[in-house]
């Protein structure tokens, strides 16, 4: 049986990140982005800590 505790953790991760705040900040733009950029911003957040960008 799959246990639906990590997709709530998960969701309640995103959510309470600053990619989700900037995500709903219009001026921003960021909603205009596909869903991966925005995952891979979000990765990005959790591995450091907070929002960086990556050097190419």
């Amino acid at each position: 049986m799959t246990s639906i505790f990590p997709m709530v953790e998960s969701m309640t991760s995103f959510y309470n990140s600053e990619t989700f705040t900037k995500l709903n900040d219009l001026e921003t733009g960021l909603y205009l982005e596909s869903p991966l950029y925005v995952y891979d911003i979000f990765k990005t957040e959790k591995a450091y800590g907070r929002i960086v960008q990556e050097e190419m």
